[in-house]
């Protein structure tokens, strides 16, 4: 007998906080079925898009690189999108 999974399962946080943890612990779900992504707005979408090379180069070059909303994080400078401003 197969089980039944949801294609999606929609997860509500009360605080920003809660938002980074629970982002932050995604990693535990590698090697499983599961994945986590945010729902993100367009203009949100669109910043992210723009600052992906950077966050590739940054990874590439092992530098602390996170995501902080729509800025981008790299070694403790943020860095904000042209879109964004």
């Amino acid at each position: 007998m197969m089980s039944v999974c949801p294609d999606a399962v929609l997860l509500k946080v009360v605080t920003s906080e809660d938002h980074q943890v629970v982002l932050q612990k995604r990693k535990g779900l590698a090697g499983t079925k599961l994945s986590l992504n945010e729902d993100l707005t367009l203009m949100q979408q669109t910043c992210k898009s723009e600052l992906w090379p950077q966050f590739k180069e940054a990874k590439a070059t092992n530098k602390r690189v996170f995501w902080c909303a729509i800025k981008l994080s790299v070694d403790g400078i943020q860095i904000w999108s042209p879109s964004s401003v």
